[in-house]
Formats: structure tokens, C-alpha cells, sequence
């Protein structure tokens, strides 16, 4: 299924141009490879709350930092091997947090010893789906 038909994907679409501006000068930055969709360099802090047995584990949040985005995607940068498998992914947009529902995809060393980690986002989440998300904030 092409996956701007499903109500979520389309969601974090949205969510995610509004992030980086979709008008921004970014776009001019988008890299290319062997991906289905470009990516847009955008350096952004975030948080990441590990989800394990289905239950967040906000004592385990950590912040980073955005290397790129997709349309359904987002590579972050960490400072050490592995990272959640799934997690919730948080970006400040205006004077809000906006959460995603999200999978690690891959991991590769960038050098220095960070490493960057690629998650596919599959859904806008909210306080109502995680009241624990109320407390977090970056």
C-alpha cells in the first residue's frame, strides 16, 4: 500500500514538513542514494524515549540531535552503539512537543565516536496515547 493512503503516514508527512518548514532552505539541501524517499539535512534537538514491553521508559530518555529527515523517517545522532529498537521520538515545533511512534531501521558509525541511527516514524502520538509524555520537554 502506498504509504501517504494511510491516514498516520500521512500524518507524520504533515508533521514533519511543518518541522522543517517546508518552504525552508533546506529543501535545496535534500540528499540523494538508493532510498525511496530524499532526505532534508536539518540539525534538530530531540528526545527519545525508549518503549520496551510496550511501556515507555521515560527514566531512560536521552536527548539528541536530527542529521536529516524523510517524509516518514529521521536520522539522529548518538554517541554509542545501539539505541532503543522502538521508541517515541519528540520534537519541539513552535511552542509544543510533537511525538512520533517510532523503529530503529539501521545504525552506522559516522566517526569521532558517534553514530547515527535511522527510525521510520509511523504515527503522531499525544499525551492521551502516553500521559507520560506531559512531563517530558526539551
Amino acid at each position: 500500500m502506498w504509504p501517504f493512503r494511510n491516514p498516520k503516514a500521512l500524518a507524520v508527512k504533515n508533521r514533519i514538513l511543518e518541522l522543517i518548514g517546508e518552504t525552508s532552505s533546506g529543501l535545496a539541501n535534500r540528499t540523494e542514494g538508493r532510498r525511496i524517499d530524499s532526505r532534508i539535512k536539518r540539525v534538530v534537538v530531540g528526545i527519545v524515549v525508549p518503549i520496551e514491553d510496550r511501556r515507555l521508559q521515560t527514566d531512560r530518555a536521552f536527548t539528541v540531535l536530527t542529521k536529516d529527515f524523510s517524509s516518514a523517517g529521521v536520522a539522529i545522532v548518538v554517541n554509542q552503539p545501539g539505541g532503543p529498537e522502538q521508541a517515541i521520538l519528540g520534537f519541539r515545533l513552535e511552542a509544543a512537543m510533537t511525538f512520533f511512534r517510532a523503529e530503529s531501521r539501521h545504525m552506522e558509525p559516522m566517526g569521532g565516536g558517534f553514530f547515527q541511527i535511522g527510525y521510520q516514524l509511523f504515527e503522531v502520538v499525544s499525551a492521551r496515547d502516553y500521559p507520560e509524555l506531559t512531563s517530558l520537554s526539551i
